[in-house]
């Protein structure tokens, strides 16, 4: 008997999508915490968390032309994540570290920048990775896969900034989160059944697409800067 159908896989990116937007609100405390300054953080949190997202669709749109499934790829994203997750609170460690060794002795704009580079080295591989899983699962059926996952992600966020970081703390909730990210890769792994990944090689895009890809961009680029005002305004 396939443990893994076409069913399950939505509940699968649900419970992972939760956990992603459960990483940005883990990820917004701790980056305000770097940066002494809630508005910088919420800009670099925003910023990194949605290129890891472009980066990590674009890259598995090139790397799965040849790809026969998705399962064990599903795996292995998700178990990267577990595990760099998991040593976030000590990479910040050693982030605090290297800027305390390499800050300017005043406060001038490259301690900003320093900062911002640190938070991008640590933030944006796990991102990246996010970003891959929707087009490897979405075979599933990219409608149901979206509103799931946007379930999901909505769950995560309540459930992670309300109820897990005030009782939990910062290190155990990324820590539980990475728990989360290991048992999807084992369940993944060793369960039977697989589902074909829906990206395939595709012709270059008509002049059509390409106009639809720019609107689609500026209203994303409106979309997240309104999230970032919002964000000021609720904090």
């Amino acid at each position: 008997m396939d443990l893994l159908t076409r069913k399950s896989w939505p509940w699968l990116y649900g419970i992972a999508s939760a956990a992603s937007l459960g990483y940005e609100t883990v990820w917004l405390k701790q980056l305000a915490q770097l940066f002494g300054a809630s508005s910088h953080a919420v800009a670099v949190t925003l910023s990194v968390y949605i290129l890891g997202f472009a980066v990590g669709g674009w890259l598995m749109c090139r790397l799965m032309v040849q790809a026969k499934g998705a399962r064990r790829g599903f795996a292995g994203l998700q178990l990267f994540i577990g595990l760099w997750c998991a040593l976030l609170p000590f990479l910040f460690q050693l982030a605090d570290l290297i800027y305390i060794r390499f800050a300017p002795p005043e406060q001038t704009i490259a301690h900003q920048a320093l900062r911002i580079v640190l938070a991008f080295a640590l933030l944006l591989p796990p991102a990246t990775a996010m970003g891959a899983v929707f087009p490897m699962v979405s075979a599933a059926g990219v409608g149901r896969m979206f509103a799931v996952g946007t379930f999901g992600s909505v769950a995560g966020v309540f459930l992670v900034a309300l109820l897990v970081l005030p009782w939990l703390g910062l290190n155990t909730t990324l820590w539980l989160l990475a728990g989360i990210n290991l048992l999807l890769a084992g369940i993944s792994w060793f369960g039977k059944g697989e589902i074909e990944s829906a990206v395939k090689k595709q012709a270059e895009p008509v002049e059509g697409i390409r106009k639809a890809a720019w609107i689609i961009g500026i209203l994303g680029f409106s979309l997240f800067a309104a999230q970032g005002v919002w964000f000021k305004l609720i904090w």
